[in-house]
């Protein structure tokens, strides 16, 4: 669950606000711009931790899903290709999906997918199977939450 309730994550939140901010200035924003932007960054942080509190640990991967949904479709009133509408889509749906799921079955990100094994010789072991593992878990949540797991 969020932990926005304790000093050091409201600190660390509004650390973030100032990282979004001086990103902003960087890129070229006026002051104003960016700390309106940063305002709004903020807010939406704090309503997407108010609703993992009161609804469950990946209900932000469905106001997450949502809005980048919501982005789609301006995209496509402006006149973007297809090819990057579909891709928003598909990253938007599923975000979407997997907070749907994700809540539906009761599970929380305390819950890991694969090991990851790291024996300091190279890279570490394991990472591409959790990459596909963790982008296959939205589809494949049923069998493993019937099974007893």
């Amino acid at each position: 669950m969020s932990a926005l309730h304790d000093q050091y994550g409201v600190r660390n939140e509004l650390l973030l606000g100032v990282v979004v901010s001086i990103t902003l200035l960087a890129l070229g924003e006026s002051t104003t711009a960016a700390a309106g932007i940063a305002a709004v960054f903020l807010v939406f942080r704090a309503v997407v931790h108010a609703i993992q509190r009161t609804v469950g640990d990946y209900a932000d991967h469905v106001l997450f899903g949502s809005v980048i949904l919501l982005g789609a479709w301006y995209l496509g009133s402006s006149g973007v290709s297809v090819l990057w509408i579909g891709l928003v889509v598909l990253g938007g749906g599923w975000f979407l999906l997997d907070g749907i799921q994700h809540l539906r079955h009761g599970r929380s990100r305390a819950e890991r997918i694969a090991p990851l094994i790291a024996d300091g010789n190279g890279p570490i072991h394991g990472f591409l199977l959790v990459v596909v593992g963790r982008l296959l878990l939205p589809f494949r949540l049923g069998s493993y939450t019937d099974g007893g797991q």
